[in-house]
């Protein structure tokens, strides 16, 4: 294999690959020290690499470290400058997975998806899409392990999903349309056919990240569907591109 090299945009700080709970500027302190010592009760994002092997079977390993550690930084530099300031939040890395916490009220969900925007639509420029889940509820935090309720949420309904992008869990979902809060925004739409296994769909809450135009995005998706011969892996690029379609419809 060639000696190639991708030009990272960013640096990262290194503790964050070591697990390190995340403390942004004016808080009042780690989400957790060591072992946790109550609940957090808020939104819990579970994201991942779609299709990781693929990737670092076709390039350079340090090339997918580097694009890796600019996508960790985005998210990174993207939970910092939230408009989620009062909440404790928590950023950990376990391998090409991302789990964050924010300890708000369940009417705080735009503002979740609102700095998703930026490291998603990044990521996908550098062609490393990225799947995930967003659950509300109890779980607990530590540096070395995150469990509870949320945790087991978010994490089951990820594994499920067959396309591209980051969406709330069928339980979030009820829990926002039970209080009348479910609205399309700039950073979210109501997508009601989330592709999961078994040929399944739920209706929910999506990142609302595709823009009507991305003709560089729509190309990326419609190769990628095409080179595959894995039909479950085709699927989630042609998935993906329907809800691009069904997307741009109220982008116009």
């Amino acid at each position: 294999m060639g000696s190639l090299r991708y030009n990272s945009t960013s640096e990262v700080d290194q503790s964050l690959t070591s697990n390190t709970p995340f403390r942004s500027d004016g808080a009042r302190g780690y989400t957790v020290q060591g072992y946790p010592s109550s609940p957090q009760n808020g939104f819990l994002v579970f994201v991942d690499a779609l299709g990781m092997r693929r990737i670092w079977e076709n390039e350079d390993p340090n090339v997918v470290f580097n694009k890796w550690k600019d996508v960790i930084t985005r998210f990174n530099d993207s939970v910092q400058q939230s408009p989620i300031v009062s909440s404790l939040k928590y950023f950990n890395i376990v391998s090409d997975t991302i789990i964050m916490s924010f300890s708000e009220n369940i009417t705080a969900y735009d503002h979740v998806f609102g700095l998703l925007q930026n490291p998603f639509k990044y990521s996908l420029g550098i062609k490393f899409p990225l799947r995930g889940a967003i659950s509300h509820d109890v779980h607990y935090l530590s540096n070395l392990l995150a469990i509870g309720p949320a945790i087991a949420d978010a994490a089951s309904v990820h594994d499920q999903i067959e396309m591209i992008g980051i969406f709330t869990t069928p339980e979030l979902t009820y829990k926002i349309n039970k209080r009348g809060l479910i609205r399309n925004s700039n950073n979210v739409i109501l997508y009601p056919q989330i592709n999961i296994k078994q040929n399944r769909t739920y209706s929910g809450l999506a990142l609302n990240w595709y823009k009507g135009d991305d003709e560089k995005i729509l190309l990326f998706l419609s190769n990628q569907a095409k080179c595959q011969s894995e039909k479950g892996i085709k699927d989630k690029y042609l998935n993906t591109m329907r809800f691009c379609k069904y997307n741009s419809k109220f982008e116009k």
